[in-house]
C-alpha cells in the first residue's frame, strides 16, 4: 500500500502468502511477489515454494 495515496500496489497484488523451507525465505519471497508477481513461476521452481497471490478486482 502506498502510504501517500492509500492505493494498493501498482501490480494489483494486495496480498501474497508463501510457504517455504524457512520463515526467512517465505517472508522475502512474499515481499518480492507483491512487487514482481510475474516472477511467481520462476521463484516457485527455484525455491520449492507454495504461493497464493490475491489480486485487486478490476473496477
Amino acid at each position: 500500500i502506498d502510504p501517500l495515496t492509500d492505493d494498493s500496489s501498482a501490480t494489483g497484488v494486495i496480498a501474497s502468502f508463501v510457504m517455504a523451507d524457512s520463515a526467512l525465505i517465505a517472508d522475502a519471497m512474499a515481499t518480492i511477489l507483491i512487487l514482481r508477481p510475474a516472477l511467481e513461476g520462476k521463484l516457485k521452481h527455484a525455491y520449492n515454494l507454495q504461493t497464493v497471490l490475491i489480486r485487486k478486482e478490476a473496477p
